[in-house]
């Protein structure tokens, strides 16, 4: 058996390592949008930290397979995690958004907690708040600034 030089070794196992940890953190980032109850903006609360939703969004919108991870978080997700589905394919211009956005607007009933900045609504209706998100995305209103900017 032929014995590899170290540098390849690790070269490899680093390789297999960083992809390894991108699933686990697309993984985890589509378990936060299943499960949340709340719409948030990035740059939230008198903080300004991006929440943890914020952040698994942008974890999903920086795969290279951004658009199905999230129409699989819309078909799985409640209320409030098919709205940063939503928001994602819209963002992303996929051909199916606007087919998933009239079976969203003519299916949800209820609520979902909403937090622009620091101004913080409960109990806001599901339909009005994805209505707010695309509108102020089309006129390019700060508290829908969802992508978060890399650094450089």
């Amino acid at each position: 058996m032929k014995k590899l030089a170290l540098p390849v070794v690790l070269a490899l196992f680093m390789s297999v390592s960083f992809a390894a940890e991108q699933a686990l953190g697309i993984d985890l980032a589509k378990q936060v949008l299943f499960e949340t109850k709340r719409v948030m903006s990035a740059k939230a609360g008198e903080m300004r930290y991006h929440p943890n939703e914020v952040l698994a969004f942008n974890i999903i919108f920086r795969a290279s397979n951004a658009n199905s991870i999230f129409k699989e978080v819309y078909q799985r997700g409640g209320s409030a995690g098919k709205i940063y589905a939503l928001i994602g394919l819209y963002l992303k211009k996929d051909p199916d958004f606007g087919k998933l956005k009239d079976d969203f607007l003519s299916s949800i009933q209820g609520p979902v907690y909403t937090q622009y900045g620091c101004m913080a609504f409960s109990n806001y209706d599901a339909k009005q708040v994805l209505r707010t998100w695309l509108e102020g995305i089309s006129n390019g209103l700060w508290y829908t600034d969802i992508v978060i900017k890399e650094r450089r």
